[in-house]
């Protein structure tokens, strides 16, 4: 991962503020700059949506190697209403690893216990099939090339 995971949970009493992180430090009520931070980072990202996937209100947002995975927690607000959880970040290179992957999944299941939060269980499997979708670690492009290479050498051995 190229920068820290940064996340942002709703308050389900809907008037303490939201929570917020950074890697693994919890930000208080007062740090506002790095809050805010945050907010932009989440405002940018889902400014681009280049290429989102849903299911059931789970979500994967990527944009270049920048992506937000947001899920929601079994509790819900005061108003029943499903609480989203928010996870932004980078990628070192243009495709995700699986461990990667599972680096992300764990952080965001990190988070949501420390605020006494359990996500989905769909949302969960959602996200490590929706990264796979957008990012195999199987790319058949590689097999595309590797056997049009070798055509290309058994037309012209047969050409000379």
């Amino acid at each position: 991962m190229n920068a820290s995971l940064c996340f942002k949970a709703q308050s389900l009493d809907n008037t303490s503020p939201d929570h917020y992180q950074i890697g693994t430090d919890l930000l208080t009520d007062n740090d506002t700059i790095r809050r805010q931070e945050i907010a932009d980072k989440i405002a940018d990202i889902m400014r681009q949506r280049s290429f989102p996937l849903k299911s059931n209100g789970a979500e994967l947002i990527l944009y270049r190697r920048k992506f937000l995975a947001q899920v929601h927690a079994v509790q819900t607000d005061e108003a029943e209403r499903r609480a989203p959880i928010i996870c932004i970040g980078e990628f070192d290179q243009k495709r995700a690893s699986r461990a990667d992957v599972q680096c992300v999944i764990q952080a965001l299941e990190d988070f949501a216990a420390k605020i006494n939060r359990t996500i989905e269980p769909e949302h969960i499997k959602f996200l490590g099939s929706a990264f796979e979708q957008v990012n195999p670690a199987r790319s058949v492009w590689p097999w595309i090339l590797a056997i049009g290479l070798i055509l290309s050498l058994i037309l012209l051995t047969l050409y000379l």
